[in-house]
């Protein structure tokens, strides 16, 4: 989840330190890698992308990686490091350590860690496109971007506002925009649904950069605000800092920076938007103090009873800010009240009461900032500004005042507010900084113990509710069920059967295909273009259900059609690019992988075309193989491409294997695909058994591999045996 960086940083100090007593350096390594970068990304370091200190020195601990041969941890190493060149705009860096570490990942197989990995690698890949438009960074992204169809699939709420992104990031100037800004808005109000603030801010940013090159800098300013807001709501401030630094002009951070205090209202009262207030200005001497933030952090957290956490909060906020006076206001269905008081070094016990009906502090400096949800800082209130005439501030000759909205996810929850008589201008940048970052710690456990003391009260409607819900839903998926079957039967029609296979001359011909939903999107054909001359086709449509299986139903008609005008394959495969375009409207929805072959059995030449699909194995009957493929790229993307295509010449024996790529990336249970190197021993295992029996035999030895697992993507292979 997206939880904030000092509230990581709290729950890896507390496991490190039960880690030391068990003395597990692995572990220990592991946990420290983690504090470091949330220590770059959070401190004002001399350079964030080198991990040095304080909590893990990668150049001292090299050595010990490598002797101890830890893959794990140099997994976690590769993926940090890629992560951290990725957010701060290293890309080539990014790209040069995320290759660096695609050894080390296979020790990490099962954990999170692999996907947060290859999402930056995708993303990393996708900034490298954009800057270079070469087309090996294109075809990178987009495999990658086909395995998180498939997280998605499985885990929505983990991977589907990844997958958005990273389908919005490859269709840059390959669909018309309005569809790029459509994913990008998605994937951005997923990632907030879902709670992953740092997605957030990422999507933002990108978006931002999108916007930016598009010339368009009013829309890229409000995305770009948007990721500076997210990010410093996640803790990163020295992102922030950054931003600040490339972006001032268009955050608009440069012009306040240069401007000093505002003067819109009086003298000496200064505002700052809750999305900016946290960070200081680039170049300043100071900055925030983290490990006093994580210890009070620490002490707010671990409450989770109301009455509790409200008395204990206020007395941590009220000694961090230097406050002789605090008041915590909760809004509540559009109301404000009072609900925790600190004064004269204690928290008094309190009872709940409306705002207007409470006279102990100045209601509208408390109003005005739930009303603009900006910090306010007012240096001598009684002597200067909009509020001198306010009875509270006369009456008490108020001099020093702090407001704070508590926001959480853009909402308001209440409002802190903070006095000192002593001094004027007792709030300092610093003490603004230190409360804005606490603020938000303090959102997120007073909505946390909220949920707690209405979870009591859910739990006893819920039983109910599910129960009708389960019934509703069974009710809709049995119709739904039926109609996909009749589905289903319509698309196994579409593949030639046994007897068709059969009547290929010069040929023994098998395949098989196994969808993981009721449609899916692999597909294989036999196309007879004369007596001695047949098309081989296997193709992949990204995505599934309904929609993926109509474009496959597109393809199969268009391979047909053009196959019978005796075109070469690079020919054919151009026109069916062509019409899948016409008919899609270029927006990429979906994207085909094909290869496409065409085999005369009377010379044994077969001359084939590789659409960024899975190269074909040629097995010799004189022994080895080789693999079967072109440079060529994607269809249904851009309709004016070019495709090639190459010939060998088969002898007799020799056999063809065509597969789609959920034969490869099929997973099991520990997260290990069946990959490349399997298949061909599958392959290799069985090269002497006909056709029809091989066939059976590679998907029997994929589904042993795979266990239990419940299957990613679809699968099809074809197999045809040159008989001469």
């Amino acid at each position: 989840m997206g939880e904030n960086l000092l509230q990581l940083s709290n729950h890896a100090i507390c496991n490190v330190k039960r880690i030391e007593k068990l003395k597990l350096k692995n572990a220990l390594c592991h946990y420290r890698q983690y504090m470091q970068l949330i220590y770059n990304l959070m401190n004002d370091t001399v350079d964030p992308l080198i991990f040095e200190s304080p909590y893990f020195n990668e150049d001292e601990n090299m050595n010990w990686l490598n002797n101890e041969k830890s893959l794990f941890n140099l997994a976690v190493l590769c993926a940090n490091k890629s992560f951290i060149n990725f957010i701060f705009d290293k890309y080539e860096k990014s790209y040069s350590v995320c290759q660096a570490g695609r050894k080390y990942m296979n020790s990490a197989s099962g954990f999170w860690l692999v996907e947060g990995y290859l999402y930056i690698y995708a993303l990393t890949l996708s900034a490298l496109f954009h800057a270079t438009k070469k087309i090996k960074y294109y075809n990178s992204l987009k495999k990658i971007e086909k395995r998180f169809e498939k997280l998605s699939f499985d885990c929505p709420e983990n991977y589907l506002n990844n997958l958005m992104l990273l389908q919005a990031e490859s269709r840059w100037g390959k669909s018309i925009d309005t569809e790029v800004v459509k994913l990008y808005d998605a994937s951005i109000a997923e990632a907030h649904a879902q709670g992953f603030i740092q997605n957030e801010a990422i999507a933002n940013e990108c978006a931002a950069k999108f916007y930016l090159s598009r010339e368009l800098k009013t829309a890229a300013q409000v995305y770009m605000q948007k990721a500076r807001y997210c990010y410093q709501q996640w803790g990163a401030l020295a992102k922030v800092r950054q931003l600040d630094e490339k972006y001032g002009e268009l955050l608009g951070t440069r012009a306040v920076q240069q401007a000093g205090s505002d003067d819109r209202f009086l003298g000496t009262m200064r505002t700052a938007s809750s999305s900016t207030s946290s960070s200081s200005t680039p170049g300043s001497s100071s900055f925030l103090d983290v490990n006093t933030v994580m210890k009070a952090t620490q002490a707010i957290s671990g409450e989770i009873e109301m009455k509790n956490l409200l008395s204990k909060m206020i007395r941590i906020l009220a000694e961090n800010a230097g406050a002789q006076k605090a008041v915590l206001v909760l809004e509540d269905e559009g109301r404000l009240f009072v609900e925790s008081v600190f004064s004269a070094g204690s928290a008094e016990g309190f009872t709940r009461l409306a705002l207007e009906q409470y006279g102990s502090a100045p209601e509208p400096i408390i109003r005005y900032t739930a009303k603009t949800q900006e910090i306010l800082a007012l240096d001598d209130t009684s002597a200067n500004g909009s509020f001198v005439n306010d009875t509270y501030v006369k009456a008490h000759n108020v001099k020093s005042v702090l407001c704070l909205p508590v926001i959480k996810q853009k909402r308001l929850v209440g409002v802190l507010y903070l006095e000192n008589n002593l001094a004027a201008g007792a709030f300092t940048r610093e003490r603004i900084e230190m409360m804005s970052v606490l603020s938000a710690q303090a959102a997120i456990n007073i909505e946390n113990a909220r949920l707690y003391g209405r979870l009591e009260e859910y739990s006893k409607n819920l039983e109910v509710k599910v129960a009708e819900r389960t019934a509703e839903l069974a009710e809709k998926n049995q119709a739904m069920l039926s109609e996909l079957k009749l589905a289903r039967k319509v698309q196994e029609k579409m593949l030639p059967g046994p007897d068709e296979l059969g009547k290929v001359r010069g040929c023994q011909v098998a395949g098989k295909y196994l969808a993981m939903e009721e449609l899916g999107g692999d597909i294989y054909d036999v196309i007879k273009i004369s007596d001695t001359k047949y098309g081989f086709v296997i193709a992949d449509v990204s995505g599934h259900g309904v929609s993926a299986s109509l474009v496959t139903a597109m393809a199969k008609v268009s391979f047909n059609a053009n196959a019978l005008l005796n075109k070469t394959p690079a020919e054919v495969c151009g026109k069916v690019n062509s019409e899948i375009c016409q008919l899609m409207g270029e927006k990429g929805e979906h994207d085909v992988t094909a290869f496409f072959g065409i085999l005369d059995t009377q010379e044994g030449a077969f001359e084939y075309t590789c659409c960024a699909h899975q190269p074909g194995l040629w097995l010799k009957e004189k022994g080895g193989f080789e693999e079967l493929t072109t440079e060529d790229t994607y269809m249904g993307l851009v309709a004016d491409v070019k495709f090639t295509s190459k010939k060998i010449k088969l002898a007799t024996g020799d056999r063809v294997v065509l597969y789609t790529d959920g034969i490869v990336e099929a997973m099991n249970q520990n997260g290990e695909q069946f990959d490349t190197r399997r298949l061909v021993s599958a392959v290799m295992a069985n090269a002497r058994n006909s056709a029809a029996v091989f066939v059976q035999r590679v998907i029997d030895d994929v589904d042993i591999f795979c266990g239990h697992a419940k299957p990613h993507d679809d699968r099809a292979i074809l197999c045809v045996d040159y008989t001469g």
